[in-house]
C-alpha cells in the first residue's frame, strides 16, 4: 500500500515582517541586548502559562531575561489570576488579540518562544514561530520530534516540566538563522509532493 507524509507548511507571506530586533524591543518597552522568552497565542488554562510564570518568579538563571505573554485570555477572571501570579518585574503581559501587523514585533523581539502546553499534538503557534525564524521550545510529541529533525536548530522538545535550565539552554545556543533551509515546509514543495503521491495512487 502506498503511503506518504504531508507536513503542515509555514506561514511565509501571510504576515508582515522585516522589523529590526532593536525596534521590536523598543515597541515592547525593552532595550537593546534584552533577551525575551515569548508566549504568544490565545491564553487558555491547558496551555500551562502558569509554569512559565513560576520559572520567572524564581531566583534562577533567567533573572536578567524577560517573559512576554501576548494574546487574548480566555476570560477576565483568568487574566486577573495570571496577573496576580506574576510577581517578577520581568514578566510583561499583553492581554488582547494580536493583530496581523504586530506579530512581527513579538517574534522579532523574541529569542525563543516557549509553549509549555499540558496537552498537545500539533501547534500553529510553533510553526508560526519557525516562520519568523524564532526557535521554539515545546513538549515532546512524536510529531514535533519529527519536525525538529526536519528543521534542525529551530524546534526543541522536552519531557517533564519546563524549567529555567531548559529555556537557558536554548537561549544560550549558537544559531545562524541565515543558514536555515525551510524549503521542505514551503507550500509549493508540499504541493509537489502531494501531487506526486496522488499521481502514484490514481494511475
Amino acid at each position: 500500500m502506498e503511503s506518504s507524509v504531508v507536513y503542515h507548511g509555514l506561514y511565509d507571506g501571510c504576515y508582515p515582517s522585516g522589523i529590526l530586533k532593536n525596534d521590536a524591543l523598543k515597541k515592547l518597552g525593552l532595550k537593546e541586548g534584552d533577551r525575551v522568552v515569548l508566549f504568544l497565542g490565545q491564553v487558555k488554562k491547558y496551555k500551562n502559562v502558569e509554569a512559565l510564570i513560576s520559572v520567572f518568579n524564581s531566583n534562577c538563571t533567567l533573572k536578567n531575561d524577560y517573559l512576554v505573554i501576548a494574546g487574548k485570555f480566555e476570560s477576565q477572571a483568568y487574566f486577573e489570576e495570571i496577573k496576580a501570579q506574576a510577581k517578577s518585574e520581568n514578566i510583561l503581559i499583553f492581554d488582547g488579540f494580536v493583530d496581523t501587523q504586530d506579530m512581527q514585533v513579538y517574534f522579532s523581539a523574541a529569542d525563543v518562544s516557549v509553549l509549555p502546553f499540558n496537552n498537545i499534538f500539533n501547534s500553529g503557534s510553533a510553526l508560526l514561530s519557525v516562520t519568523f525564524k524564532t526557535p521554539v521550545l515545546i513538549p515532546y510529541t512524536e510529531n514535533f520530534e519529527e519536525y525538529s529533525r526536519i528543521i534542525n536548530g529551530m524546534i526543541y522538545t522536552y519531557s517533564g516540566n519546563i524549567s529555567n535550565e531548559l529555556i537557558a539552554d536554548v537561549l544560550d545556543g549558537n544559531r545562524n538563522s541565515d543558514s536555515l533551509n525551510l524549503d521542505s515546509l514551503s507550500w509549493s514543495n508540499i504541493a509537489k509532493s502531494l501531487k506526486s503521491f496522488y499521481s502514484k495512487i490514481v494511475l
